[in-house]
C-alpha cells in the first residue's frame, strides 16, 4: 500500500485513508493473534486430492511417513534472478513500526525448511 501511495501521481486513492489504512495493516502484522499455524501448505493434502482421505488412512494405518513423503514431498522454491527484488524479512521493516517479520511471523526452520531465500543470498 505504501508503494500504490508512492506512485499514485493523480492522487487517485484518498491518501489520509490510506495512510490510516497503512498504520491498521502494520499493527495486525506487528500484533499478531497468537495461532500462526505450522506453515506447511501440504499438511493436510490428502483433503484436496483424489482418493486422498483413503491414502491418508492407509499411510497412517502403516505408519510409514515416508511413503507419504515419497508421493507429496514438493522441491524447494528457487529464486532464479539474482537480481530479484525479494522482501527482507530478517531485518526491521520501518513500514511494520521497527518489527522484524522473521520474528513475528515465526519464520523457524522447523515452520519453513525452504532455503531458498539462503541459497539466493550467497549468490548475490
Amino acid at each position: 500500500m505504501n508503494q500504490i501511495r508512492v506512485h499514485d501521481a493523480q492522487k487517485i486513492l484518498n491518501q489520509a485513508a490510506t495512510l490510516d489504512e497503512i498504520d491498521r495493516l502494520a499493527t495486525k502484522i506487528t500484533n499478531p493473534v497468537q495461532n500462526t499455524f505450522s506453515g506447511d501448505v501440504y499438511e493436510k493434502i490428502q483433503n484436496y486430492v483424489p482418493l486422498g482421505n483413503c491414502i491418508g488412512k492407509f499411510v497412517r494405518f502403516i505408519g510409514e511417513r515416508s511413503i507419504w513423503d515419497l508421493f507429496f514431498n514438493c522441491r524447494d522454491w528457487f529464486i532464479p534472478n539474482d537480481y530479484a527484488n525479494v522482501y527482507p524479512f530478517k531485518i526491521p521493516d520501518t513500514n511494520l513500526q521497527n518489527a522484524v517479520v522473521e520474528t513475528v511471523g515465526e519464520v523457524t526452520n522447523d515452520k519453513y525448511p525452504s532455503k531458498a531465500f539462503e541459497i539466493w543470498s550467497l549468490r548475490t
